[in-house]
């Protein structure tokens, strides 16, 4: 299975079962008001269709047909929808496993969908993405991304994100919005991490205002200020060009 560029083809073909689709789905809604039915993406045509212009929209083909399609590769909501007559022979999973591929190999770190049905709900928590509350629609996964050492690690750091309210008033038990514990190795003046460290979270958004890290190294706190300044850029902070969180593989550390 391999998802592909949609031709002009594959765009019409996919068209004309997404309008069956939801006049099957308007079918049982006029016999049954109440009844709780899943429905297609016919109401989300605009959007597929400008992904398609994109060249954003894939689609897998089976006997030339386009029977599932996807884009959006989990950075957004998007839309991973498969046939209704191929649902069920694993096409939904294997595209989902070929995008948290591409993911991994990219050190993305939050993945979001949204989710319409309980059905689909259920369907994404199979691969790890989870709600912010109970009543949530969407879903999110954070990622890790383990980096290897060149020594065993004997020390550990810990990393503290902070939005701007929680900053100014931890004394009144404020807390961070992620805390980070990892193993490290300092060589000369770099610290050296035994995975990525991000500030992503299962929330839609990062805190607003002004952020804050600190960064605490066997007890001592070795680094402290607000990301996304000159200072916290020459510790060794970056933002992540897809999915906009904090990121460091590494900091620069001068010692006591």
């Amino acid at each position: 299975m391999e998802l592909i560029k949609a031709t002009d083809e594959d765009f019409h073909f996919l068209r004309s079962w997404l309008a069956d689709e939801e006049k099957a789905y308007q079918r049982r809604r006029d016999d049954d008001s109440y009844g709780d039915f899943d429905r297609g993406f016919w109401c989300n045509l605009s959007v597929i269709e400008r992904n398609f212009e994109r060249s954003e929209l894939e689609v897998v083909r089976i006997g030339g047909k386009a029977v599932a399609f996807h884009f959006g590769q989990f950075l957004s909501p998007g839309i991973t929808e498969v046939h209704p007559l191929y649902r069920g022979q694993g096409l939904g999973t294997a595209i989902v496993r070929q995008v948290l591929a591409r993911a991994s190999s990219l050190r993305v770190c939050r993945l979001h969908v949204s989710c319409i049905t309980q059905r689909s709900a259920q369907f994404w928590g199979r691969f790890g993405f989870s709600a912010r509350d109970a009543d949530a629609d969407d879903r999110y996964k954070i990622l890790d991304h383990p980096i290897k050492l060149p020594l065993e690690a004997p020390q550990m750091l810990k990393v503290e994100f902070f939005g701007e309210g929680e900053w100014y008033t931890q004394g009144s038990g404020r807390r961070p919005y992620k805390t980070v514990d990892l193993p490290c190795v300092v060589v000369g003046d770099r610290i050296l991490l035994g995975a990525m460290c991000h500030d992503a979270t299962a929330d839609r958004d990062s805190p607003g205002g002004d952020r804050h890290v600190r960064v605490t190294l066997d007890g001592q706190v070795i680094f402290q200020n607000w990301i996304g300044n000159d200072s916290s850029k020459a510790f060794g902070f970056s933002r992540h060009p897809l999915c906009y969180t904090t990121i460091a593989d590494s900091f620069r550390f001068r010692g006591a």
